[in-house]
């Protein structure tokens, strides 16, 4: 009969390892011929699967050692961020120019949908009209992006800041929603399948799951793509990426059945 306070042995990852107290802890070499001290920390070397996390685990973890130190507001380093956008709002003459700018641009753009050239001498006045137009709009849109990138990079700050506590909380939630969705959804399978079974008495016995206070279920109806060549074609809709790509690379020489390609001219404008 094998002595129950014999050491356990068996092989780690290592070589072999053995256990004094019927498998609870393992440690490396091989077993002593008498119970040894208890070896220092760091010659020590455990064996011990984490447990897997249950819902109660999950629900109410309870303590989990010496709450760590708080840490800094990252926040507070983003206090100076809009410094330079007051700065270009306080001394841009572009500032200034809006009120002018909009009025006198506001009023051609009334006419613009309307416009048409129909000479040289006016195609020549347009053109020298767009340069002007283009170095207006670089001013006033460069002035709008000195404003405007700072606060951005402060609205990234602050999402950077909210990102450690809304990452895990977001995962938790999912999680949790997955859960019940998959039990809900079981829950519901199980009629129908008992149904199809002749279980009739039963596949009506089977009662909506009971949910907590505070959630509500609603069931929809979803669906999945088991076969494409037996869609309909009033449920189909066209690739128009890769219509594009096909017209980009063919051109003129572009054919395809219940499409039209045409030529359409892009202008550029520099500024003056």
């Amino acid at each position: 009969m094998q002595d129950p306070n014999a050491p356990m042995v068996d092989t780690g990852p290592d070589g072999p390892i053995y256990s004094l107290d019927g498998g609870h802890h393992w440690f490396e070499g091989e077993p002593p011929t008498a119970p040894p001290a208890e070896p220092e920390p760091s010659a020590r070397r455990e064996y011990e699967a984490a447990p897997t996390p249950s819902v109660a685990d999950i629900v109410d973890p309870g303590p989990r050692g010496p709450v760590p130190p708080t840490p800094p507001n990252p926040l507070a380093t983003l206090s100076d961020t809009f410094a330079s956008s007051s700065k270009v709002l306080a001394e841009s003459p572009v500032i200034a120019e809006l009120p002018a700018l909009a009025t006198y641009y506001g009023s051609l753009a009334e006419g613009a949908d309307d416009f048409t050239i129909s000479t040289q001498e006016e195609l020549t006045a347009v053109g020298a009209a767009a340069t002007k137009l283009a170095t207006d709009l670089s001013r006033v849109d460069t002035t709008r992006t000195d404003i405007t990138k700072p606060i951005n990079a402060f609205k990234r700050g602050v999402d950077a800041a909210f990102a450690g506590a809304l990452a895990p909380m977001k995962k938790v939630d999912a999680a949790f929603r997955r859960e019940m969705r998959a039990y809900n959804n079981a829950q519901l399978a199980a009629a129908p399948a008992l149904m199809a079974e002749g279980k009739h008495e039963e596949a009506l016995a089977v009662a909506p799951p009971v949910m907590a206070e505070g959630i509500s279920a609603a069931v929809t109806w979803s669906w999945e793509l088991t076969d494409p060549s037996l869609v309909p074609a009033e449920f189909l809709t066209v690739d128009t990426a890769k219509v594009a790509a096909q017209v980009r690379l063919l051109k003129g020489q572009c054919a395809i059945p219940g499409i039209r390609v045409y030529p359409d001219t892009q202008i550029r404008v520099a500024k003056s």
